[in-house]
């Protein structure tokens, strides 16, 4: 029976126990708050360092093949400048050889 009474000093220390308890919840119910919002922002700042990183290398990529199809392209013209006859003969090859697959692949079907 003395364990079910309670004295004074016991209700006091439990109320003061919920009180802290009660204030802890606020606390972390705001630093939940406070975590989701600096959270959100977080990911929204990482999401758009990230894309602006893809953009970049997506650009640099993009220049390097531009130069690279130039050069290319540059290189061709010097061929046909020096060699006229050979690539005249290439391009014949080339358009026949061309010509034969479609017709191959024109029986086929």
């Amino acid at each position: 029976m003395k364990d079910q009474m309670t004295t004074p000093s016991m209700d006091g220390d439990v109320r003061d126990s919920m009180d802290a308890l009660r204030s802890d919840v606020a606390a972390l119910k705001a630093d939940l708050k406070n975590l989701g919002r600096h959270g959100a922002a977080e990911v929204s700042r990482s999401t758009s360092n990230l894309l602006n990183s893809a953009s970049q290398s997506a650009h640099k990529l993009t220049d390097e093949a531009k130069a690279k199809a130039e050069l290319a392209q540059q290189r061709v013209g010097e061929f046909a400048s020096e060699r006229p006859l050979t690539t005249i003969i290439l391009a014949l090859l080339a358009g026949a050889i061309i010509g034969k697959i479609i017709t191959w692949s024109s029986r086929s079907r």
